[in-house]
């Protein structure tokens, strides 16, 4: 039964459901704004990556090639022994640096989508423990307008729905 004089109560109660509700509104669409921001950040640094990688692969063929020349020369007796050396330490400090540099890149990659992933996790987490809190053992219902899930007064917005089958 409804009482016949509430003093405003249902109205205030639904005003600060609908105020919660924007609150976690900004919160979900700031929280993916940084989300998509985060990984274009990746990708940004994945492609300067990339493009320096390729540099690095470049400057292990153009000292593979220096050193098959120097080969050649040394084996026809135009250059010293030194200089045949010299051009294998240069390959062998070219090849080095491309596998450092390959490792690396690989890491990165897998140390930023790692992070994306892991802040995405963590506001779903988020956003499970503000349904729960909300949550009552009580039959809810749908509103017909909104679509919204009505918890005790309390609109449970759309993305909430995700979780009904946990509680």
């Amino acid at each position: 039964a409804a009482p016949l004089f509430d003093g405003g109560t249902l109205k205030h109660r639904q005003r600060a459901a609908e105020a919660t509700y924007r609150q976690s509104a900004a919160q979900y669409r700031s929280t993916v704004i940084n989300a998509v921001q985060n990984v274009a950040d990746v990708l940004h640094a994945v492609q300067s990556d990339a493009a320096a990688l390729a540099s690095a692969e470049l400057a292990d063929r153009a000292a593979a090639r220096s050193l098959a020349i120097a080969r050649q020369q040394l084996a026809l007796g135009d250059i010293s022994a030194v200089a045949t050396l010299n051009a294998e330490q240069t390959w062998g400090q070219a090849e080095i640096g491309l596998m450092q540099f390959s490792h690396d890149f690989a890491q990165q990659i897998r140390i930023g989508f790692t992070n994306v992933a892991r802040d995405l996790l963590d506001e779903f987490a988020a956003d499970f423990a503000v349904f729960v809190a909300h949550r009552q053992p009580v039959e809810h219902r749908r509103c017909g307008r909104s679509g919204n899930v009505h918890i005790l007064g309390h609109a449970a917005p759309r993305r909430f729905d995700r979780f009904a089958e946990f509680v």
